[in-house]
This record gives C-alpha cells, structure tokens and sequence, in this order.
C-alpha cells in the first residue's frame, strides 16, 4: 500500500524493526497564543516514560497478535 493513501497530519510514520521511545511535551500557555514553532524558544517541561519504549513492526508472527491487529486498526493490511 503506497505511503501517501494513509499518510496524515495526524499520522506518525515509522520504520520497521527501529526502536522509539514516545516523548511527552507540556507548553505553558501563553497569553497572546498563537502556534508553536519553535519548542525551543518557549517554556516546556518534557516527561519520557521508560515503559512506552516500543520496537515498530510489519508484520506479526504470532497469528492471535496478526487478527487483534486487523480486527482494531483500520490501517492494518488485510495480508498481514
């Protein structure tokens, strides 16, 4: 399935068999709003929990993980 059928703002592509540790970044707000462009340059706090670290996959070896997979994610390749 080419990338660019599913790809969203909203969605975060990954590669296979990598490593990611998720990071959480709390902004404090700002009278005068406005997007964020630059994280650097406001005051933030970030929070790294140890057991959200997680191995990106394509395909399960385990046939129970394989149908839990297609049965709950809607991007899930019915060939899995």
């Amino acid at each position: 399935m080419p990338q660019y059928l599913y790809e969203t703002s909203s969605t975060i592509v990954l590669n296979s068999m990598h490593r990611y540790q998720p990071r959480i970044h709390i902004v404090k707000w700002r009278e005068h709003g406005g997007p964020i462009t630059d994280l650097e340059a406001e005051e933030y706090r970030t929070y790294i929990f140890p057991e959200s670290v997680f191995t990106a996959v394509t395909a399960y070896q385990n046939q129970l993980v394989s149908r839990l997979s297609k049965d709950h994610h809607r991007l899930a390749l019915t060939t899995i």
